[in-house]
């Protein structure tokens, strides 16, 4: 959450792409750090155990969500997405 917040502080749009098990504080940071209009794309947990090809498939799940976010198409605070990926903006509702 950090580089987004420098990111979009400098005017350079940006989008946090987090695990999923971490919704809640990436929500809490967000906030703290001023970037209540950025948008998260959360791939599923876990992250740091997996291989290579893991990777790749997770970011590729998730390619056309970052596309979608970082181009502002994702219009409003409800972004929704057909992908196995969570598109939020920083001032949606988290999960408990």
């Amino acid at each position: 959450m950090h580089d987004t917040a420098q990111l979009e502080t400098a005017g350079i749009p940006s989008v946090a792409i987090l695990s999923s098990a971490f919704k809640n504080q990436a929500h809490v940071q967000a906030s703290s750090l001023g970037c209540a209009d950025a948008f998260r794309v959360f791939v599923q947990h876990p992250i740091s155990d997996q291989t290579p090809a893991q990777m790749e498939a997770k970011a590729r799940e998730c390619f056309d969500d970052v596309q979608r976010a970082i181009a502002g198409t994702y219009i409003n605070s409800q972004a929704t997405s057909t992908s196995a990926c969570d598109v939020q903006a920083c001032d949606t509702e988290t999960d408990s």
